[in-house]
């Protein structure tokens, strides 16, 4: 059905275990779901969907110093393409009392403050979108 819409790449929930940058809890849900994950990503290649190799959510990233963790977090990047995700637009519609808000929001600040471009390039990385890599 994929190729019948035109659709030629799926995100595929694959961050590395050894990856994480602290948080026991966000590690041993990986380790949980490596199975499925690994079943999934078979099957999305055999059915003939890209999938970048790796994915990074916003689980790297610590709201104390995110700038610091980012760039860490850039710093070990598995070759090939990854896909990192930061989900900050919750900050917007989110209440102050979801305890987790306050750390995006520093997040956030801490991401307009910095050079990402700069950032990635200093790291031999770029920006592409799923439709530059994958078109249909």
């Amino acid at each position: 059905a994929a190729k019948k819409h035109g659709v030629r790449g799926i995100r595929v929930a694959r961050e590395p275990v050894g990856f994480e940058l602290g948080a026991c809890k966000a590690v041993l849900k990986k380790v949980v779901m490596l199975p499925f994950v690994r079943w999934a990503a078979r099957r999305f290649a055999r059915a003939g969907l890209a999938a970048p190799r790796a994915f990074f959510g916003m689980a790297l990233l610590n709201p104390r110093d995110p700038a610091r963790m980012l760039r860490r977090a850039l710093a070990r990047l598995p070759d090939g393409v990854s896909e990192v995700a930061l989900h900050l637009a919750a900050v917007d519609v989110l209440p102050d009392e979801v305890p987790y808000v306050r750390g995006w929001a520093r997040t956030f600040q801490a991401l307009l403050a910095m050079d990402v471009q700069k950032e990635l390039s200093a790291q031999g990385l770029e920006v592409a979108t799923f439709k530059a890599l994958w078109p249909q």
